[in-house]
C-alpha cells in the first residue's frame, strides 16, 4: 500500500483493533472516518502512534455539556463503543487534516496510545456478554457504597447519581452514555465494591480489579508498574490469557516509548565506573569506543525491551553517556563561508 493511498472497508474484514494495531506498527498519521451500521458517523485522528483527537460525543447529556475533561471522557466512551458495536465501515485517509465540526463543536484531544485503545477495546468486547447478561433490568436502582472518588470522570459521575438512588436507565440518559458504555463502567464499579445494583448479587472480582488498575497504569505510561501486576497474575495463574496478552502489549508499548527516547542511531560511550547488577553489566560490556543503540540491540543476549530498559537506566545513572551527534555538513561538502 502506498503511503498516500486511502484504506477502506468493512470492520467485518478488518476489525478496529487490527486497524489500530496496523497504524501503531507503521506509525502512519491520518483520519479514520467511521460509519456505523445504525447510521451514526464519527472520526478518529491518529498521529505519532496515538489517538490524538476524536469527534465530539454523539449523545446529548451532562457529560457532553460539561467541562473539557467530561467531554473528552464522553468522546472516549464513544470510541470504546465501536469495539462492541462492531458493524460498520471505515476509511483511513493518510495525512488528512483533523476535521472541523459544522455545529461549532471542535475536535477533542485524547492523546492516548493506539496500543492501549486496541487492548482496552478487546477487553471490553470480551466482557460484553457477561455485562449484558448481568444487568438486564435497566429500572434497577443504583446504590453507591460510600463516598470514594475513583479519579475516572465517568465512574465518578455514575457514583454521584447512585447516591441519589437513580436507576440504570435514568443515570445513562442523564449522562448521555450508550448502554454498552454505561454497563461496562457499572461493571467496573461493582467489581471494585464501590457500587451495588438492585437485584444483582454483590460480588468483587479481585482479578478484574487488578486488571483494571494495571490497565490504567498502562494508559498513563507507567509500564513497569503495569507489567508487575500482570506478571503477578500470571504467577498465580499461568493460563490467564488476559494477563498474558496485556503483559505482551505492555512490553511492546514500553519498547516503543524507549525507542523514541533512544533512537537506534544514538551513539553511546562509557561514563563513570561503578558496581552494577548483572543485566546492566552485560549491556555495558558491549560498549567500547562508542557504539550505537542498534548495535547493542543486536549483540545483547537480553530481549529488546530489556536491553532498552537497561540502556535507559545506565544513561540516567551516568554509567553511559550519549555522544553529541556530529555536525551536519552543508550540501556541496563545504562549510559555510
Amino acid at each position: 500500500m502506498r503511503d498516500d493511498a486511502a484504506l477502506t472497508g468493512p470492520f467485518a474484514a478488518m476489525p478496529l483493533e487490527e486497524l489500530l494495531q496496523w497504524l501503531d506498527q507503521t506509525g502512519r498519521a491520518g483520519v479514520i472516518s467511521i460509519e456505523r451500521a445504525d447510521g451514526f458517523a464519527s472520526w478518529l485522528a491518529v498521529k505519532d502512534r496515538e489517538l490524538a483527537y476524536a469527534s465530539p460525543p454523539v449523545l446529548e447529556g451532562s457529560l457532553r455539556g460539561g467541562n473539557d475533561a467530561q467531554k473528552r471522557a464522553a468522546a472516549l466512551e464513544g470510541v470504546m463503543d465501536l469495539f462492541v458495536i462492531a458493524e460498520g465501515r471505515f476509511r483511513f485517509s493518510p495525512r488528512a487534516p483533523v476535521p472541523s465540526s459544522s455545529n461549532g463543536e471542535g475536535a477533542l484531544a485524547l492523546g492516548l496510545p493506539l496500543s492501549f485503545i486496541a487492548m482496552e477495546g478487546l477487553r471490553l468486547r470480551d466482557e460484553w456478554p457477561r455485562l449484558e447478561s448481568s444487568y438486564t433490568d435497566e429500572s434497577a436502582a443504583l446504590r453507591a457504597n460510600g463516598t470514594v472518588r475513583t479519579g475516572n470522570v465517568v465512574q465518578d459521575a455514575i457514583l454521584a447519581h447512585a447516591r441519589e438512588r437513580l436507576t440504570l436507565n435514568d443515570t445513562r440518559l442523564r449522562l448521555g452514555l450508550s448502554r454498552p458504555a454505561m454497563l461496562r463502567r457499572v461493571g467496573e464499579l461493582v467489581d471494585r465494591g464501590l457500587l451495588a445494583v438492585e437485584g444483582t448479587p454483590a460480588r468483587i472480582d479481585p482479578v478484574a480489579v487488578m486488571l483494571a488498575q494495571a490497565s490504567t497504569l498502562l494508559g498513563e505510561g507507567q509500564f513497569a508498574e503495569a507489567a508487575h501486576v500482570f506478571r503477578t497474575l500470571l504467577a498465580s495463574d499461568p493460563l490467564d490469557a488476559r494477563a498474558r496478552q496485556l503483559l505482551v502489549r505492555t512490553e511492546q508499548a514500553e519498547a516503543r516509548a524507549l525507542a523514541v527516547a533512544l533512537p537506534q542511531r544514538t551513539m553511546l560511550q562509557r561514563g563513570k565506573p561503578g558496581t552494577l547488577p548483572g543485566n546492566a553489566r552485560v549491556v555495558l560490556d558491549l560498549v567500547a569506543d562508542g557504539r550505537p543503540v542498534a548495535f547493542l540491540l543486536l549483540a545483547s543476549p537480553l530481549r529488546e525491551v530489556e536491553t532498552l530498559r537497561v540502556i535507559a537506566q545506565l544513561v540516567k545513572s551516568g554509567h553511559l553517556e550519549v555522544e553529541a551527534p556530529p555536525a551536519r555538513t552543508p550540501r556541496g561538502g563545504k562549510g559555510a563561508s
